[in-house]
């Protein structure tokens, strides 16, 4: 299990209906929203796995990026709420 980094650019990101089943997946694993366009979630797989698990609930046009976090590896200025607690508490705290 590691920790990853999830960006998005997503075409319609304003259409919270279209993009409910991606968050409520994100969810569902725990993930943390880090920022507006960033989450932060432990996954059971490799990078090419959480891809693959999310693809199916992105838009042919939307893009996503996956990245292992390593501990000690990243760090941060004002995060959204609840993004520290969730580090420390991971496998990364």
């Amino acid at each position: 299990m590691s920790v990853y980094l999830l960006t998005f650019e997503l075409s319609d990101e304003d259409d919270a209906e279209r993009y409910e089943l991606l968050w409520t997946e994100l969810r569902r694993k725990g993930a943390q929203r880090v920022l507006k366009a960033a989450w932060v979630v432990d996954f059971d797989d490799k990078p090419e796995g959480v891809r693959d698990h999310l693809k199916g609930l992105l838009s042919d046009d939307d893009r996503l990026f996956v990245a292992a976090l390593a501990k000690g590896g990243y760090t941060y200025i004002h995060a959204r709420s609840g993004t520290n607690d969730w580090l420390v508490s991971s496998r990364l705290g």
